[in-house]
């Protein structure tokens, strides 16, 4: 389209806009669109990658296998989640490993968010600055009490 726009400007044939001042009337013939992006079988090339959102995929044990998540990937999956709170750090390791291998061949960064366990007790104040000692074997509350703590909650 591009090109038949460009031969008919240079066979004096002008465009939409010079029509508009001249008496001649528009024909079908001289509608001019823009052109379309080419059509291409190169894999970055494609919509996918100038797409402003992103899509995550959670990496368990029914998707850790290479297969699997190449056809994430293929599937529009930008972001890899590794869930620290379950299974080892070797397994993640090899997770890792397995999406570069897919980025890799398919030459293109792929995003992985690990994602880290959080404290399991979170206290508030203590009464002294310095905190308590505990001794061994003493007990010791928790409890919701906004009041600062001591050496017993």
């Amino acid at each position: 389209q591009k090109r038949a726009f460009t031969s008919a400007l240079r066979n004096g044939m002008g465009s939409y806009l010079d029509s508009l001042g001249s008496s001649q009337p528009i024909s079908s013939n001289d509608v001019f669109t823009s052109p379309s992006p080419p059509m291409t079988d190169n894999f970055k090339t494609s919509q996918r990658w100038r797409k402003k959102t992103k899509q995550l995929a959670t990496l368990g044990p029914a998707s850790s296998s290479f297969e699997m998540i190449e056809k994430l990937f293929l599937a529009g999956a930008d972001v890899f989640r590794l869930n620290f709170s379950h299974g080892e750090h070797a397994q993640k390791k090899e997770l890792l490993d397995i999406i570069r291998q897919v980025e890799e061949k398919y030459d293109h960064p792929i995003a992985v968010l690990g994602d880290l366990q959080g404290p399991k007790l979170r206290v508030g104040q203590f009464a002294n600055p310095d905190g308590e000692m505990l001794m061994q074997g003493q007990t010791f509350r928790f409890d919701l009490d906004p009041t600062p703590g001591n050496n017993q909650r």
